[in-house]
């Protein structure tokens, strides 16, 4: 196997997308694991919106991030809003709530 030299930056940012794919990953397996469930993934790509859901309500780690937010609360990236995400569980888990829930 050959060694490929990229940028700091470029390797910074690959590091970054696979915290944040292996975040989304975790949270996916925790949630089949709480409810004993064996979900799988659902992206949703039409005129209206882009969506990527692994559970839809209530518990650990509901996620559904899609662009069809918009006015003040809209996440310009969806690298930003797994980002967000990512620090409020952060943030939960410091103030020891799961998810949020207390």
């Amino acid at each position: 196997m050959r060694d490929i030299i990229i940028s700091k930056a470029e390797y910074d940012s690959l590091k970054k997308d696979k915290e944040r794919l292996d975040f989304l990953e975790k949270c996916h397996t925790l949630l089949n694991e709480k409810y004993q469930t064996d979900y799988g993934w659902e992206i949703v790509i039409n005129h209206n919106i882009v969506r990527i859901m692994i559970e839809k309500y209530g518990g650990l780690g509901d996620f559904d991030i899609n662009d069809a937010c918009g006015g003040n609360a809209k996440i310009k990236t969806c690298r930003l809003a797994i980002d967000k995400k990512i620090a409020e569980f952060k943030f939960n888990k410091i103030q020891g709530h799961e998810n949020g829930r207390e």
